[in-house]
């Protein structure tokens, strides 16, 4: 497949039940716990052809001192004009946010209530990076 999907999560469980799978599917993934290790590796992401985010991050201050929650690391990436497809993991049922990440160009279709099942969660970013052209 030759893709990359950039995995930020902080709950190393749930990356580890998915990255296993999705590497044997022929999919690179770029692991970040943090956001401000995904910022740091801003190139990574900009080359990325999908990111799955977990929207709940704790807030994480940039080498430039802004501090970051997950919408506003994605306001970040909008506004750094980098339009990877997202994939959004969240507990959240919040409408306000579901509204918020809409209106920043997450497709709702690309945002996944937790807890999730590993194989449903696989299917899902298989099915965007077959559609995706990033």
């Amino acid at each position: 497949m030759g893709q990359t999907v950039v995995w930020i999560e902080d709950d190393i469980y749930i990356i580890g039940s998915i990255v296993e799978p999705l590497e044997k599917a022929g999919v690179t993934v770029a692991k970040f716990r943090s956001l401000r290790e995904a910022l740091d590796n801003i190139e990574t992401i900009r080359s990325s052809q999908l990111i799955v985010l977990d929207v709940l991050m704790p807030l994480d201050e940039s080498r430039n001192g802004t501090r970051y929650g997950g919408l506003g690391f994605v306001e970040a990436l909008k506004a750094a004009g980098i339009a990877v497809p997202l994939v959004i993991l969240t507990v959240v049922t919040n409408p306000e946010v579901r509204e918020k990440l809409a209106a920043l160009g997450v497709d709702p279709e690309n945002i996944l209530r937790k807890p999730i099942l590993p194989s449903v969660l696989k299917e899902h970013v298989l099915r965007v990076l077959g559609t995706s052209k990033a």
